[in-house]
């Protein structure tokens, strides 16, 4: 079984590569994977020197991007690439060490490219941009997908762990969102579409009326805008009448999604084979943070395999043009991860990567992470990985070690 930390450049040049890196291989480690871009955030930092709260840049590529590649959406290298190339130091401390270097690259959940190109940014029923990410379904946005995954792939990596290769959605947002109409989970769902005018003809070129599916959208938002007595107080997204909405063209307005997806993350894998023939693509799905990040209790039954339709995931589509499924497991209760882990395995043919928080709100105790791990490994999974070194303590390094041991 390998197994490896999730970490930033700030972890490293912050704390040094090489104390960071003999951690992890004392810890039982023997890979890293470094973010390679990252979005805007705030976070604790329990045992970095420089910072016990930072703010990272946001937006940024932590190495030194290529200049030429990419289209109109160029990527904007970390204020750190000006005195060293995190990728390259962490990608060369590694090789010393005989340790695994992986990049972990969140691709479209990019704020700060979304207001430099807002026409790049999903649109709503109303034609509002939702400024938190880029569309998959925009040529721009594709090409800035391929060429900024191709580029890493120069490194020689391990793996490439893509993280964000989906539609966001409305709540995945900005900052200080506010809404003091109450919106319940089909309306957020709905205002969360994205009807910019490449959405729409990929829809139209599939033969579904995306306008009909607009108006609708539009009809229920206006409703709910309009009086409280058209408020709902579902306490899920309700997927059977979503789809029937329109006759059940909004259903095939989802399936349409799904392809935009799938195809840009064949496209992703396939430019990075080309570049580095050896390197592994991992689709990181979401749905697992989704249900559980903020408490590791999720408030469905409903498993994370079974809800990435919500952001245009078909999970057993990208498992065949991916080396392998990353399942986000971030749940509390043991029984219920090892039900997750079932149903990620039902999907058939990528490979499978574990990701578990070896701390609150998931582990509360070394004993539970060394069960998840027995029961990843008797489960058959080749991978397994923490996130996140920068955000745990350092006494959790030690728990990783028993669990691995």
């Amino acid at each position: 079984m390998t197994s490896s930390a999730f970490l930033f450049a700030e972890d490293l040049l912050d704390e040094g590569v090489s104390a960071v890196l003999d951690r992890l291989a004392e810890a039982g480690l023997n890979g890293v994977a470094m973010a390679a871009t990252y979005h805007h955030a705030r976070d604790v930092f329990p045992h970095n020197p420089r910072r016990r709260v930072g703010y990272l840049e946001g937006g940024v590529a932590y190495f030194r991007t290529a200049r030429t590649g990419y289209g109109l959406v160029q990527p904007v290298r970390s204020k750190v690439t000006q005195d060293c190339d995190p990728l390259e130091v962490l990608k060369q401390a590694a090789d010393e060490r005989g340790m695994r270097a992986s990049a972990w690259l969140v691709v479209l959940h990019n704020s700060r490219l979304a207001h430099a190109f807002a026409d790049c940014a999903p649109r709503t029923a109303f034609g509002d941009p939702l400024l938190n990410s880029l569309c998959p379904a925009h040529p721009d946005v594709r090409a800035f997908a391929v060429a900024l995954a191709q580029d890493v792939a120069r490194y020689g990596l391990e793996s490439i762990k893509l993280e964000a290769v989906h539609y966001l959605g409305f709540d995945h947002g900005d900052h200080h969102e506010r809404s003091f109409v109450p919106l319940s989970p089909n309306a957020r769902f709905l205002l969360g579409l994205c009807f910019c005018v490449h959405c729409v003809a990929a829809a139209q070129a599939e033969g579904v009326d995306a306008e009909r599916v607009r108006a609708v959208c539009r009809e229920r938002l206006e409703a709910v805008f309009a009086s409280a007595a058209h408020e709902t107080h579902e306490p899920e997204i309700e997927a059977d009448w979503l789809r029937s909405l329109a006759d059940g063209a909004l259903g095939r307005y989802v399936g349409v999604r799904q392809h935009v997806v799938t195809s840009l993350v064949a496209e992703i894998a396939a430019a990075v084979h080309e570049a580095a023939p050896t390197t592994r693509v991992v689709y990181l799905d979401p749905s697992g943070a989704t249900l559980g990040y903020a408490s590791g209790k999720p408030n469905t039954a409903r498993t994370a395999a079974s809800i990435g339709w919500r952001d245009g995931i078909d999970l057993a589509a990208i498992s065949t043009v991916v080396d392998g499924l990353g399942m986000i497991g971030y749940f509390r209760e043991t029984a219920r991860f090892e039900a997750e882990l079932r149903a990620y395995q039902a999907l058939g043919s990528a490979s499978l990567e574990v990701i578990l928080r070896p701390m609150y709100p998931d582990t509360l105790a070394p004993e539970e992470l060394v069960e998840r791990v027995g029961l990843a490994r008797n489960a058959g999974v080749r991978d397994v990985s923490f996130y996140h070194y920068g955000f745990m303590r350092l006494e959790n390094l030690a728990w990783i070690r028993q669990s691995l041991a």
